[in-house]
């Protein structure tokens, strides 16, 4: 299985006309931010030789490709989760507003958009359910997604507006 994102649609097909392997997995992360940088993720079961296509596909159209062995898009969703998680998790406790709790975010630590934004971006229902795949593989607690954003997934309501 090959996972590309919408930039990259005519990625598959290269890689079937060269008769390369398609159980193989290969995921670019959706939650990278600077889509000018590609994160290809490859499992241990990949192979290097497809690994090696991709890249050079993706370097011929001009793309920054860096490549890690991790199990597709688990770096940056755990990390993009988890922060996510926490915000929720403030607001939901009556700590700050979302509004503010983003500014604050913004300006304080120069990050381009506060947590909650960002999980309006990557959409609440992909949070949450990121977040419950992470528990069950993991077993950590922590990664339980908060009451708060959970019912705003399943609503269909943004994180960063109180209404």
């Amino acid at each position: 299985m090959i996972l590309v994102d919408s930039g990259h649609s005519d990625l598959t097909n290269t890689i079937c006309d060269r008769g390369l392997p398609k159980h193989k997995t290969f995921a670019m992360d959706p939650a990278l931010i600077d889509r000018s940088l590609i994160c290809l993720m490859a499992s241990p079961a990949s192979d290097l030789t497809l690994q090696q296509v991709l890249v050079a596909h993706l370097r011929a159209n001009g793309d920054e490709v860096v490549c890690i062995q991790d199990s597709p898009s688990y770096v940056a969703q755990r990390m993009f989760s988890a922060i996510v998680n926490t915000a929720a998790g403030i607001v939901e406790r009556g700590i700050a507003s979302p509004q503010d709790l983003d500014t604050a975010v913004e300006l304080g630590l120069g990050y381009p958009q506060g947590p909650l934004k960002w999980g309006d971006m990557l959409g609440p229902k992909h949070i949450v359910a990121a977040l419950e795949g992470l528990r069950v593989v993991t077993g950590d607690p922590r990664y339980r997604p908060v009451l708060w954003l959970q019912r705003r997934a399943k609503l269909g309501m943004s994180l960063s507006n109180a209404a």
